[in-house]
């Protein structure tokens, strides 16, 4: 057999390897009451509600596979995605939102969020299921800050150049949601099953951390829009806000993440790399062709 066609044969049982579902099952276990997410252990039974919540391009599978194991235990479904879907779930709400620009859906399903975030106390749980293209699915500008200010700023950005990781910290100073916000926003104990489309899993970054918190300052931030070029181009009212986020006339963004909150990566490029080299040892090509993987 060619080394082209063992190679053709790896990739395409990786990608089955590799869908959220399959990454999601692998990560979690439940016991009677108790759900395992990696090396951590929960008991569902000291929790009087447990809300699933979600965002990202691929929280519908995620979803799946976390109802299949849970549904005895959840009270409610909500979750947000960027593709039309007609998949139902019990006690459940999906809502199609808009991705790469934030839109009027992305606001209202922020809104969502937090209202359920907001109803829940100490004694309540949350899942929430975390994959890319969250930061523009879910948004939810400043009160200083319109719609239409934050698309303008969002569509200047992508058409920069500026790393994701510098338009992520934009992101989070301009928004209610992003940067470790959201979790402000609940008394709830959280769980987030993260799948990274970050290089390194870096947890500041991916989704523009909703639950986790923020590295970055307004300076950094506004460093970032001046080197692309992007400041002077800004509506003012928004050069305007980072004036007044500078001279300490906004809150910062957290920085130190939730004790009640845990998040667990459950898919990543490191995940799947491993996956790859254990494909390609069992096929014995890594010891017969010389294939080194990470």
């Amino acid at each position: 057999m060619s080394y082209k066609t063992v190679l053709n044969r790896m990739f395409h049982q990786l990608l089955e390897e590799i869908t959220p579902e399959k990454l999601v099952t692998e990560a979690c276990q439940l016991n009677e009451n108790m759900f395992s997410v990696l090396d951590k252990t929960y008991d569902l039974d000291k929790y009087n509600n447990i809300y699933l919540l979600g965002s990202g391009k691929a929280v519908i599978p995620m979803a799946e596979e976390v109802e299949r194991l849970l549904k005895p235990f959840l009270k409610k479904t909500l979750i947000i995605g960027p593709y039309a879907s007609d998949k139902t779930f019990d006690n459940g709400t999906y809502i199609q939102s808009t991705h790469p620009l934030p839109s009027l859906k992305s606001v209202d399903s922020a809104r969502a969020l937090q209202e359920t975030l907001q109803q829940l106390d100490e004694n309540d749980l949350f899942i929430y299921l975390l994959s890319g293209g969250n930061s523009a699915l879910v948004e939810l500008p400043e009160e200083d800050i319109s719609l239409n200010e934050f698309q303008e700023v969002t569509r200047l950005m992508l058409h920069s150049g500026m790393p994701i990781e510098k338009m992520n910290s934009v992101r989070k100073h301009l928004s209610q949601v992003k940067g470790g916000k959201l979790a402000q926003q609940t008394k709830a104990k959280g769980i987030v099953l993260v799948l990274s489309d970050v290089i390194g899993d870096d947890l500041y970054a991916i989704g523009s951390a909703p639950f986790y918190c923020d590295h970055t300052s307004f300076k950094d931030a506004e460093d970032a829009l001046r080197t692309y070029g992007v400041y002077g181009k800004m509506p003012e009212s928004i050069q305007t806000f980072f004036e007044e986020g500078n001279s300490g006339m906004h809150p910062e963004t957290p920085k130190t993440p939730s004790e009640d909150i845990d998040h667990h990566i459950v898919g990543s490029n490191r995940i799947v790399l491993e996956k790859a080299q254990q494909l390609l040892q069992k096929e014995g090509t890594c010891k017969n062709r010389g294939i080194q993987l990470g």
